[in-house]
C-alpha cells in the first residue's frame, strides 16, 4: 500500500490565518509566515501516514482543525527551543508576557496541543502517535 500525500497549497492565506488565530501570534516580524507554514506542512507529513483510506483527500472541516493544531503544536515547539527569541504574546493559553518560566509554558502548550490534535485527528485515522505512546517530545535544556 502506498501512501499518497495530498497537495495542499500552503501559501494559501487561509492555512497561515487558520495557525496564527488560533495560537494568536501575530507578529510577522517575530514570527515569519515561513515558520508557521513550516509548521503546517510537518503536521501534513506527520498525518499523512496515519489516515484511513478514505480520508486521505477529505476536505471535512475537522481534519483540518486537527492539522492546525498539530501545526500550532509544531510552531509553538520551534518557539520554545529558539534560544533569545522576544516573544510578545497577547494571550496564549496560561502563557503570560512577563512570565520569566514561558519556555517551559511553550513547552507544555505544545504537548498540550499536540495530544488534542491528535485526539481530533483520530477518527480519521488507522492509529494514531498518541494510541502507540509516541508524544510531543522537547529538550528544554537551553530554556532553564
Amino acid at each position: 500500500m502506498s501512501i499518497v500525500l495530498t497537495s495542499i497549497d500552503t501559501t494559501y492565506p487561509e492555512v497561515e490565518s487558520a495557525i496564527r488565530n488560533l495560537t494568536q501570534l501575530y507578529d510577522l516580524d517575530v514570527i515569519p509566515s515561513e515558520l508557521v507554514l513550516n509548521s503546517f506542512e510537518l503536521a501534513e507529513r506527520e498525518v499523512a501516514p496515519h489516515l484511513k483510506a478514505e480520508n486521505i483527500s477529505s476536505a471535512d472541516a475537522s481534519l483540518q482543525d486537527g492539522k492546525y493544531m498539530l501545526a500550532a503544536s509544531f510552531l509553538l515547539r520551534s518557539l520554545a527551543t529558539n534560544q533569545g527569541v522576544n516573544l510578545r504574546i497577547q494571550r496564549l493559553g496560561n502563557v503570560q508576557e512577563n512570565n520569566n518560566d514561558k519556555p517551559q509554558n511553550l513547552v507544555e502548550l505544545a504537548n498540550e496541543w499536540y495530544e488534542q490534535a491528535w485526539g481530533r485527528l483520530a477518527r480519521f485515522c488507522q492509529e494514531t502517535p498518541t494510541d502507540i505512546g509516541a508524544t510531543l517530545l522537547v529538550q528544554n535544556e537551553s530554556c532553564d
